[in-house]
C-alpha cells in the first residue's frame, strides 16, 4: 500500500515538474522565433489534425501531445483555432491502433545528452524543452506502474459498473495513462474474462477513453499558473467538444451492442468490434467538424476582405 502511493505520489510530481518546465521553456526569446513556422504548416484545421495524429503515434502518448498544444497557446506560439485541430487530431489518433518501438524513450534521452554535450545558449532552451518532456513520460510511467499494481486493480474493480458515469471517468484515465489503443482493448478483454464486467460496462469505458485528452488539458491549466484568454479558451472549446462526443454516443450504446451481438457471441470479438464502431463514430464526427470549421473560416475571410475593399 505505501510502496503503492510513493509511485503514485512520485509519478505525479515529475508529471506536474515536467508540465512546469515545459511552460517556463516555452516562454524563452530563442524558441518564439519559431512561431512564423508554426504558422506557414498549419495553415489549416486538416494539417494541425494531421500533425496532431502524427505527434500522438512518435510519442505514443496523447497526453503530452494535448498539454503542449494548451501551452504552446499560452506561450502565445500558437493560436486557439491551431490547438484545437491538433487537439482533434489527438483525439483521431486515440481511435487507432498503432505501437511504435519501446526503444523511441532511450532515443528521446540520447537527443537530450547530445543537446546538453552543446553549450551553445539557443541549444539550452531546447535541452529544457527536451528535459521537460522526458520528465513529463517518466512521471506518466510511474502512474502507469502504479495502475497496474494488485491493489490498484482491486480498488477498481470495485469501481467498475457502478454508473455509467464511473465507467466513462475509468475510460478517461486509460486513456491518459495507456496511449495505446490496442493496449486498452487488451484490458478490457482481460477484465472479461473475469466475468466482472459485461459488454455495456465495456462500451462506456470505451467511450471514455475515446476522449481521454480531457484530463490532461485540465491538468495543465491546473499547474500552470497565469493562463491567457486564448489558453482558456482552447481548455473550455476542447471541453465541450469532448463532452458533446459522449453525450451523442452514450444513446448509441444500445444499438451498437445489439449490432455486435448479432454479428458474433465471443466477448474477444464485441470488444473489438465496439471499438472500431465507437472509433470510426468519433472520426466522421471530427472531420465533419474540421470542415465546418474550415468553410465557416473561408466565409468569415471573404467577408472581411469584401469589407475592407468597400
Amino acid at each position: 500500500m505505501i510502496l503503492l502511493i510513493i509511485k503514485m505520489l512520485m509519478g505525479l510530481i515529475l508529471f506536474f515538474a515536467g508540465i512546469k518546465l515545459l511552460s517556463s521553456s516555452m516562454k524563452d526569446e530563442y524558441i518564439k522565433k519559431f512561431k512564423g513556422i508554426i504558422d506557414k504548416v498549419i495553415r489549416n484545421e486538416f494539417i494541425g489534425a494531421a500533425l496532431g495524429i502524427i505527434a500522438s503515434i512518435v510519442f505514443q502518448n496523447s497526453s503530452l501531445v494535448a498539454i503542449s498544444a494548451i501551452i504552446l497557446v499560452n506561450s502565445e506560439l500558437m493560436s486557439l483555432r491551431q490547438a484545437f485541430s491538433i487537439i482533434l487530431g489527438v483525439t483521431i489518433a486515440l481511435q487507432l491502433n498503432f505501437n511504435i518501438s519501446p526503444y523511441l524513450y532511450t532515443f528521446i534521452l540520447i537527443i537530450l545528452i547530445l543537446f546538453m554535450i552543446i553549450k551553445s545558449k539557443n541549444k539550452k532552451s531546447i535541452v529544457s524543452i527536451v528535459l521537460s518532456y522526458v520528465i513529463l513520460l517518466i512521471g506518466l510511467l510511474l502512474i502507469n506502474f502504479a495502475m497496474q499494481e494488485d491493489l490498484m486493480s482491486s480498488l477498481l474493480m470495485t469501481i467498475i459498473g457502478k454508473s455509467c458515469f464511473c465507467n466513462i471517468l475509468i475510460g478517461l484515465c486509460m486513456g491518459t495513462l495507456y496511449w495505446s489503443s490496442s493496449y486498452s482493448v487488451g484490458i478490457l478483454i482481460a477484465l472479461s474474462a473475469t466475468g466482472y464486467i459485461d459488454i455495456k460496462t465495456i462500451s462506456q469505458i470505451l467511450i471514455g477513453f475515446s476522449v481521454a485528452t480531457s484530463i490532461p488539458i485540465l491538468l495543465s491549466n491546473i499547474v500552470t499558473s497565469n493562463l491567457n484568454k486564448e489558453a482558456k479558451k482552447t481548455t473550455l472549446l476542447c471541453l465541450f467538444f469532448n463532452t458533446v462526443i459522449v453525450l451523442i454516443q452514450i444513446p448509441l450504446i444500445k444499438a451498437t451492442i445489439n449490432y455486435v451481438n448479432l454479428i458474433s457471441e465471443d466477448i474477444v470479438v464485441q470488444i473489438v468490434r465496439l471499438k472500431s464502431i465507437f472509433g470510426s463514430n468519433i472520426i466522421i464526427e471530427i472531420l465533419i467538424l474540421i470542415s465546418c470549421l474550415m468553410v465557416i473560416n473561408w466565409v468569415i475571410n471573404k467577408v472581411w476582405k469584401k469589407r475592407v475593399h468597400e
